[in-house]
């Protein structure tokens, strides 16, 4: 009967070889027919799967793999005498990570230009940036904005699909300064100021917010 080998199965491509062997088990390097490798069971899918010429004896296979799960895999000889290995499979999801192609600003001040930041993931899937510190920068539709002084951290996360784990979130972390400011005079000087007739108000206003000392 054949033998069963189990291949872990950690990336979504496989090299896999099947021997022809005699009923006492060894290899017959004489053989040079074909194998051919056929799918027997098992969730996921996998391409590649054919009739293979044997070299002294060993078949290879190259396979992909997609999705999550175990297939099962037959190489069977078309020599009825010979046997050959049956292999089982374990597909798994890839590794994924994530790459920050965006340089952060390096004059970010609270109110001034805005920062969009980019990134790519093995995965193929769109990166997700939020902010780690929104009392200093926040996201709206992928473009930072500066609302304080301080840190701003951005957070790149990725939680992978079917084929991809979730990849390990990025960091990107920069300083942002104060805004400048600056004071407008909203009342107009009296005209006609005298000593001891009519007060005068004055009225401002500044950047800040803040109220203006005067």
């Amino acid at each position: 009967p054949p033998r069963s080998t189990l291949f872990p199965y950690t990336t979504l491509f496989r090299s896999v070889s099947a021997l022809v062997a005699d009923t006492y088990g060894n290899v017959v390097t004489s053989y040079v027919g074909n194998i051919t490798f056929v799918k027997v069971s098992g969730t996921g899918t996998l391409s590649g799967l054919s009739a293979v010429r044997a070299v002294s004896g060993v078949s290879t296979l190259t396979l992909t793999g997609t999705g999550v799960g175990t297939l099962g895999i037959t190489a069977a000889s078309v020599a009825p005498a010979f046997t050959s290995n049956a292999l089982s499979i374990t597909v798994s999801p890839a590794p994924n990570s994530i790459t920050i192609t965006s340089t952060s600003p390096g004059s970010a001040s609270m109110g001034g230009a805005t920062y969009t930041p980019t990134a790519t993931a093995t995965s193929l899937d769109s990166v997700v940036v939020s902010s780690g510190s929104t009392s200093v920068c926040t996201v709206n539709s992928g473009v930072v904005s500066f609302v304080g002084a301080g840190t701003c951290v951005l957070n790149f996360n990725d939680a992978g699909n079917t084929d991809y784990v979730a990849a390990t979130q990025q960091v990107q972390s920069f300083a942002v300064s104060m805004g400048a400011n600056a004071i407008t005079i909203t009342s107009s000087s009296p005209g006609g100021a005298v000593v001891a007739g009519a007060t005068y108000t004055p009225t401002a206003t500044a950047t800040s917010g803040d109220g203006v000392v005067v």
